[in-house]
């Protein structure tokens, strides 16, 4: 009994283990399976057509942004220059408009090379900015202290020196009360001429490294107060006291770095309430012995009675500027050694007048202007020895014609497949 018990289990088992899947079971599975995989496929090819435009962008991108760099420091003149070589870039300007349109295809004139199939345009419109384009540019080199003397003066530089005027006055009063009037510092500060002095001196010259000839000079500033108001029966200060002059202080020298000597640049603070009173500031330039110099005299922001601004630009009280060089001794230019740029014009053309007339904007007088030689006798007129500008002065010297059209323009910067269609566009403002 038992024996046949355990044959018809294995019986069983054997029936059970020969079953398999029907056809029926196999199709379902297959089809599934289909549904299954197709977007898994796709979703591969997606992703890898996703990554190759991805970088192709990036490329793009990268090139067109250092196409817009480049430009930036280019007019559109050496732009032309630049890619009319290539006989795969084309270059047209439209008269009517004076727009510039580049198509650049050339892989040697981009700054990165694009895939195959994509070219780059650029348009650049300088008609948006007429004025601006208009003027000449004043050629005026970088200031650095190992070629130019600078001086730039503390906006509270006069105060010690009215306290000082103050000081003295006190003293004198405190002394003979009867004989020196006794004022505040208010009235120094109103009373006080200022008269700063720079002197060109030419001790020789060498020979730099490129055995070039350079002159060897040094720059020497001094600044002197001088106060001249006196009452009707009693003065203010002892005559030895009326000047003060600061000890010199050498701005420059190359007696050791034989570097050529380039410019001379002056900041100063203006004293508006000084010369609202009719106390002008005087700036000397002491140019004895030629030598061919760039001078920018440029008044700062004077935070001091800024009420008296007005007044200080108008035709009265305009500062003084004198220029001294020697007429009779060898000059490199005709026009003076001296080219002066100066800011001391309110801000519209101007011109100069005949020796000391002033330099003139609309009938006003903003800057007087002296030349001399240094004996202070034999003098020229102004604008037949200096060069004078104010960054709109189209006859000074100093300013150049040359590629100014074109200094400000509008320019799109756009990366094109070969069926025109618009890939990456940039824009922007290129101003030198």
């Amino acid at each position: 009994m038992h024996k046949r018990m355990q044959l018809q289990k294995e019986e069983q088992c054997k029936k059970l283990n020969n079953k398999g899947f029907s056809l029926l079971e196999v199709l379902i599975a297959v089809i599934i399976l289909s549904i299954v995989s197709i977007p898994i496929i796709r979703s591969f090819a997606t992703v890898a057509k996703t990554n190759a435009n991805a970088k192709i962008l990036l490329r793009a991108t990268d090139c067109a942004e250092n196409m817009m760099e480049n430009i930036e420091y280019q007019t559109l003149e050496e732009l032309k220059v630049r890619y009319d070589i290539s006989d795969q870039n084309t270059i047209t300007l439209d008269d009517a408009s004076g727009k510039y349109y580049f198509t650049i295809k050339d892989p040697a004139d981009l700054p990165v090379t694009l895939p195959t199939g994509y070219y780059m345009t650029i348009s650049a419109d300088p008609t948006l900015y007429p004025n601006a384009n208009a003027l000449n540019i004043a050629d005026v080199k970088s200031m650095s202290t190992s070629d130019s003397a600078v001086y730039e003066m503390s906006p509270l530089y006069d105060a010690g020196i009215y306290e000082d005027f103050d000081r003295w006055n006190l003293e004198a009063n405190d002394d003979q009360p009867m004989l020196y009037q006794r004022v505040n510092k208010e009235y120094f500060k109103k009373n006080l001429t200022r008269t700063v002095e720079v002197v060109i001196d030419k001790k020789g010259t060498a020979t730099d490294e490129t055995g070039a000839e350079v002159d060897l000079v040094t720059v020497n500033l001094n600044i002197r107060y001088y106060f001249k108001a006196k009452s009707l029966y009693q003065d203010y200060l002892p005559n030895a006291q009326k000047e003060y002059v600061e000890n010199t202080r050498e701005l420059y020298n190359n007696l050791t770095t034989k570097i050529p000597f380039s410019g001379v640049f002056i900041f100063y603070q203006p004293r508006y309430l000084a010369t609202a009173s009719g106390n002008n500031d005087n700036i000397v330039i002491n140019n004895p012995d030629n030598v061919n110099v760039n001078v920018l005299i440029a008044a700062q922001r004077g935070a001091d009675d800024a009420s008296y601004k007005t007044q200080y630009f108008n035709a009265v009280t305009g500062p003084n500027i004198t220029i001294v060089e020697n007429p009779g001794g060898v000059l490199a230019d005709a026009d003076g050694a001296v080219t002066l740029f100066t800011n001391l014009s309110s801000g519209a053309p101007y011109s100069s007048l005949p020796n000391g007339e002033g330099i003139i904007k609309d009938g006003e007088v903003l800057c007087n202007l002296t030349y001399q030689n240094p004996a202070g006798t034999a003098k020229v007129k102004g604008k037949d020895a200096l060069k004078i500008l104010d960054g709109r002065d189209l006859d000074g010297k100093a300013l150049i014609a040359e590629n100014t059209k074109n200094r400000i323009y509008k320019v799109k910067v756009t990366v094109w497949d070969n069926n025109g269609n618009r890939f990456v566009e940039l824009d922007g403002t290129k101003l030198e």
